[in-house]
């Protein structure tokens, strides 16, 4: 049983490790840097919903840490009703899922002129940090024009997370993700 458990738990850190790592040296060109892919059932099954995503990389800080390294993955897709929605898939120290306590956090976003783009509260779902609506519209507007947006979440505690989400490339892969 121990063997097993062992075995699925370097599955799964593998597989999220795996899609979330981008080697130091890799040369993207702007449409690489969004990338699409399928969402998948428990089974591993996709389930026909698909979403394009890019790597971010920003700090965090807590109680314990100030400004350490913090990496993840942002998503951009329309939910069951249409509507734009954005998710953040963060690792603190680049290995630990950030998790929130409660059901939202707020947050700010800007581009990186600073120009104001939305604020409020973002919805929290398990591991993953959610922005619906004209809060994902805004930044998904952004990001269309080719800007660059800077993003701050903080939970109502004591941790911040902040990073920058890139442009490049994502009016291309935009297009071609709704031309299908």
């Amino acid at each position: 049983m121990k063997k097993i458990a062992a075995v699925i738990a370097m599955v799964l850190l593998l597989t999220s490790c795996a899609s979330l790592s981008l080697p130091e040296d890799a040369e993207l060109t702007p449409s690489e840097l969004w990338v699409e892919g399928s969402f998948v059932d428990e089974l591993g099954f996709k389930t026909g919903d698909k979403y394009i995503s890019s790597v971010v990389y920003g700090k965090f800080s807590n109680s314990a840490t100030t400004d350490s390294s913090l990496f993840g993955k942002v998503l951009v897709y329309t939910d069951s009703m249409g509507q734009p929605t954005i998710r953040f898939e963060l690792l603190e120290y680049g290995s630990y899922p950030v998790t929130i306590i409660g059901d939202n956090a707020s947050f700010a976003s800007a581009t990186e002129d600073g120009e104001r783009l939305s604020n409020g509260y973002a919805g929290i779902s398990g591991r993953y940090i959610m922005l619906y609506n004209q809060n994902a519209t805004s930044i998904i507007e952004a990001l269309a024009r080719g800007e660059n947006v800077i993003v701050a979440i903080n939970d109502r505690y004591s941790s911040s997370y902040r990073f920058m989400i890139s442009g490049s490339g994502f009016g291309y892969r935009l297009q071609q993700f709704l031309n299908q």
